[in-house]
């Protein structure tokens, strides 16, 4: 095997890797953390005084947020 055909070989194969790895993701909570943290934009934007208490998404969820985005890739 050339060393090109094997560099091609090697990148359909992380590319393999990841979207078998983005199978593992949980879709409902990502989608249900995307969402709240929208809400909280535009609540933010809209000026609403109560926004923290309703929308405001902890320090752990952004954390889950931002590695869940990560895991589920394009």
């Amino acid at each position: 095997m050339s060393s090109n055909s094997y560099e091609q070989a090697k990148t359909q194969l992380d590319s393999i890797r990841e979207l078998v790895h983005a199978l593992d993701t949980d879709f409902d909570r990502l989608a249900e953390l995307q969402e709240q943290f929208a809400d909280h934009n535009l609540a933010l934007e809209d000026g609403d005084e109560d926004y923290d208490n309703e929308y405001a998404l902890s320090d752990d969820e952004i954390r889950e947020l931002a590695a869940l985005e990560a895991q589920a890739g394009d």
